[in-house]
């Protein structure tokens, strides 16, 4: 340990007492070495907190970036305004999209047989998003150019929704738990 004259402090210089000793140079290596390891955990927990930050910040971002396209690609599937509106917000319910996203297949399931389909998917309030959506089908009866390719994008577009969901529902509970 450097001499008291060097104007360098020593842990043991925080500590009660005159004088070298074996026994207080015992008990000052023994408490700095406690005290390192709670840091350590501190440390350890501060990282992962960071990591885990830094994953659910990159991961809103994708699926804000995936509901951007999926709100595009819907209007160009939707290009009817009243009914693409309608139906852009049905999007808040993506199980929906994972399902039926053409009018024509929400006009065929109609609002009844929809409702039922998104109560097994444990969606709630399952006769109002059938009747919205089966409304907005109805205002648009004509077929827009590459729709079958456009409802496939829309089927991956809300898939995408769905996972980046249950990944940031994953890393805010393990988030939460850390301690």
């Amino acid at each position: 340990m450097p001499s008291p004259g060097t104007g360098k402090e020593t842990p043991s210089r925080g500590y009660r007492g005159d004088g070298k000793t074996d026994a207080k140079d015992a008990y000052v290596i023994a408490d700095q070495a406690r005290m390192r390891r709670v840091l350590q955990d501190w440390d350890e927990i501060a990282v992962d907190l960071k990591i885990l930050t830094s994953r659910r910040y990159d991961s809103a971002a994708d699926r804000t970036r995936v509901i951007n396209r999926l709100r595009a690609q819907l209007l160009e599937l939707l290009p009817c305004s009243g009914a693409g509106v309608r139906l852009r917000r049905l999007q808040r319910r993506p199980r929906l999209l994972t399902g039926y996203q053409t009018p024509a297949a929400l006009r065929r399931i109609g609002a009844r047989r929809l409702a039922n389909w998104l109560k097994s998917q444990k969606v709630h309030d399952t006769q109002s998003l059938a009747d919205a959506a089966v409304a907005a089908a109805q205002a648009q009866y004509t077929a827009a150019a590459g729709e079958a390719t456009a409802a496939d994008v829309v089927h991956t577009l809300t898939k995408a929704v769905l996972v980046l969901n249950e990944e940031i529902a994953g890393i805010d509970l393990n988030i939460a738990t850390r301690q």
